[in-house]
C-alpha cells in the first residue's frame, strides 16, 4: 500500500509517497510567510498534498498529515504557527473524497517514528523533543505517544524561560532569530543565520545560542524529575544538527548527575514526516 505523508512546519513543508521501498518523490518547499502569517489559507500545504496524491500512479488510499499545532482526535485546535484554513482532514474532500486523511501533531508523529524504528523502540518510558522553528515535547509510554485529555500534552515550549514569556519564545528557532535581532539591531529571518554567526565568533549570537541551549537543558531536567524517562530524544531541525546551541545543551546535560541518555532522533529532521506516513498505515520494513 502506498500512502502520502505531509509535514507542515513553520519553516518548511515536506511531503513524500511511502510504499514498500520506503519514501519516494520527496518534495520540500519553504513555508510562505506574509505579514507574520505562515502559509495563509494553507495554500502551500494544500497544493503540495494535491500534487503528491495526484502524481501517484497506483492510487493513494490514505494520507497522514503532521502539523505544528495542537491536535485532538484528528482535529486541529490551535492556530499558533500555521494560518490554516479548513481542517486539514478536509483538504482532499473535494478532489479525492475516497482518500482517508489522518492528522496528528508533528511532535507526536516524530515520537511515533522513533517508537517504530528508532531511539524509543523497546523503551518503557521516553521523552521526545521537537526542537525547530517551534519547541514541543511528547511523552511515550509502552510504545505509544501520550496525547493527554485535550491533545495538549506537548507544551514543553510553554514552560517559563529566563527572559520572555515562554521557553519557546526564548530557545526555539523563531525565538533565537527574534532575540538576536533585538540585541544586535540586525534583522534575521531564521535561526540558522544566528547559529552561523555564533559559529563565526559573533559574541551576541554566541550568547543568544548558548543561553538557549542551557535554558532548554534546564527545562528538560525538570521533565526528567517529573516523568523519570528511560531516555530523552532530540528531534527537529535544531535537535538533529550540530551548532552552538546544541553544544551548550549537551554540555549542560553532561554536567548534571544521574540524567538519562540524551540521544538524537535516528530518523533525523524527517521524523515527523515518516511518523505521519506510519499514522496513515504505512509500515516500515
Amino acid at each position: 500500500m502506498t500512502v502520502v505523508g505531509l509535514d507542515v512546519g513553520g519553516t518548511k513543508i515536506v511531503g513524500a509517497r511511502f510504499g514498500p521501498e520506503g519514501p519516494v518523490g520527496r518534495i520540500e518547499v519553504p513555508t510562505p510567510c506574509a505579514d507574520g502569517r505562515r502559509d495563509p489559507g494553507s495554500a502551500a500545504a494544500r497544493g503540495l498534498l494535491q500534487r503528491l496524491v495526484g502524481e501517484a500512479t497506483d492510487g493513494v488510499p490514505a494520507v497522514g498529515i503532521a502539523i505544528c499545532e495542537y491536535v485532538r482526535d484528528g482535529t486541529v485546535t490551535s492556530r499558533e504557527v500555521i494560518d490554516w484554513e479548513g481542517q486539514p482532514r478536509d483538504w482532499l474532500s473535494g478532489s479525492h473524497p475516497a482518500v482517508r486523511v489522518w492528522v496528528e501533531s508533528d511532535v507526536r508523529c516524530g515520537a511515533i517514528t522513533e517508537i517504530a524504528r528508532g531511539t524509543l523502540r523497546d523503551k518503557g518510558v521516553g521523552y521526545y523533543v521537537s526542537w525547530g522553528t517551534g519547541l514541543s515535547g511528547c511523552l511515550a509510554v509502552g510504545g505509544a505517544p501520550v496525547a493527554g485529555r485535550r491533545g495538549r500534552a506537548i507544551a514543553l515550549g510553554e514552560l517559563p524561560a529566563p527572559e520572555g514569556p515562554t521557553l519557546e519564545s526564548y530557545a526555539s528557532g523563531a525565538g533565537l532569530a527574534r532575540r538576536y535581532a533585538a540585541r544586535s539591531g540586525r534583522p534575521v529571518r531564521e535561526a540558522r543565520e544566528v547559529l552561523a554567526a555564533a559559529s563565526s565568533g559573533d559574541p551576541v549570537a554566541t550568547e543568544v545560542a548558548t543561553s538557549a541551549g542551557r535554558a532548554l537543558a534546564e527545562a528538560l531536567r525538570w521533565v526528567v524529575r517529573l516523568l523519570d524517562p528511560d531516555v530523552v530524544v532530540l528531534g527537529g531541525g535544531l535537535g538533529t544538527s550540530d551548532h552552538p546551541a546544541a553544544a551548550a545543551l549537551r554540555e549542560a546535560w553532561a554536567d548534571a548527575p544521574e540524567q538519562p541518555p540524551l540521544l538524537t532522533a535516528s530518523s533525523g529532521p524527517d521524523a515527523s514526516l515518516v511518523g505521519a506516513a506510519i499514522h496513515a498505515g504505512w509500515r516500515p520494513s
